[in-house]
Order: structure tokens, then C-alpha cells, then sequence
């Protein structure tokens, strides 16, 4: 029961400037007593109470390689139709996304995008700077503040997500989303 009712705290970090790019992320359990970091150039490090107790190695390429083919061939093989046709998602659009609402607002997300982006390309210019602006649009005040540069090529950014959970909150609103009856609708639609 103490897995569930202790938060589990995330955080990341970017940055791009001058064609680098840095990243480090953290996700910690139980006001830290457990956590796994991140930082771009270094690894991912298993940490207890602070002190790195394990250092995390990726997946080897070529088993996960063989892993997809694998399930790829038994997809193959069972030929089973689909039961959801291509136009299930656009159908039953605003039940899914108050569900993906609903199921995101138990990760409590915060987030700032800041910093100036040029493109060399003009047009490539006004695409990022319509997407920006319409981020700006749908989000609070002061998340997206990118200023956009018109005559030089320029990409200065700096990116930051924060979000905490605690498990039993998040399981709990997941499980009520599937009961209620028009989300099991539009599910089992096909």
C-alpha cells in the first residue's frame, strides 16, 4: 500500500544552442529515496538515497531487433482483422479526449518553453512561429516564450517539464474513466 500512496516526482531538462543539444531527466520515488537520472553524454544511474548504487545500460540494438521481428511474424500469422476501423478515433474524438484530459491532469505537468528560433528557411520560419503562437494560445501565460527571429538563422532554446503522481490518485481515476459508460462505448466501438 506505501507504493501507492508515495509520490513519484519527474523532472527534464533541454537545451539547444549553437547545434548542441543537452538533456537530463530525474524521476524520483518517495521524496527520494529511490531515483533514476539521466544526463545526456553520462548514462542513466540507478540511485539510493542520493548515492549512485547502479549504472542503467540500454537495451542491446540487435535483441530488441529480434524481439520486433518476432512480433511482427506473429501478427502476421494470426491475420486477425482489426477491430477498429480508421475513422474510430475521429467518431468518438471528444470522449477520448476528455478521457486523455482527465488521465493527464493526475500527473500534475508543468512546463516552460523559452528562448529565440530563427530558420534559415523563411517559410520554415512562419510554420514554427503559427505552431508557437497556437501553443501559446492553449496554454497558460508564460509557458511558451520564444521570441522568433526573422533575419538570422538562431536556435537558442531552453525547455523544462515537472509533473508528480502519486499512484493510488492516478489508478484510481484511470479505473473511473473506464467504468464510465460513454468511454466504454466509444472502447469497445469498432
Amino acid at each position: 500500500m506505501l507504493l501507492l500512496l508515495t509520490p513519484l516526482d519527474c523532472r527534464a531538462r533541454g537545451a539547444v544552442a549553437e547545434g548542441a543539444a543537452a538533456f537530463d531527466a530525474r524521476i524520483r520515488w518517495a521524496f527520494g529515496v529511490l531515483s533514476v537520472s539521466y544526463r545526456g553524454g553520462e548514462g542513466a544511474f540507478l540511485r539510493l538515497f542520493g548515492v549512485k548504487i547502479k549504472r542503467l545500460r540500454r537495451a542491446d540494438p540487435e535483441a530488441k531487433r529480434e524481439r520486433l521481428a518476432e512480433a511482427l511474424a506473429a501478427a502476421k500469422r494470426s491475420r486477425r482483422k482489426a477491430r477498429r476501423g480508421p475513422l474510430w478515433a475521429l467518431r468518438h474524438r471528444r470522449v477520448l479526449w476528455r478521457t486523455l484530459l482527465k488521465a493527464l491532469r493526475t500527473l500534475h505537468l508543468r512546463g516552460q518553453l523559452r528562448g529565440v528560433l530563427g530558420l534559415s528557411d523563411p517559410a520554415h520560419t512562419a510554420g514554427a512561429a503559427v505552431i508557437l503562437d497556437q501553443l501559446a494560445a492553449h496554454l497558460p501565460d508564460g509557458v511558451v516564450d520564444v521570441d522568433i527571429d526573422w533575419s538570422d538563422e538562431v536556435i537558442d532554446l531552453r525547455t523544462r517539464l515537472s509533473g508528480w503522481v502519486v499512484p493510488l490518485h492516478a489508478l484510481l481515476v484511470v479505473v473511473g474513466l473506464f467504468i464510465h459508460p460513454k468511454t466504454r462505448r466509444a472502447l469497445r466501438a469498432s
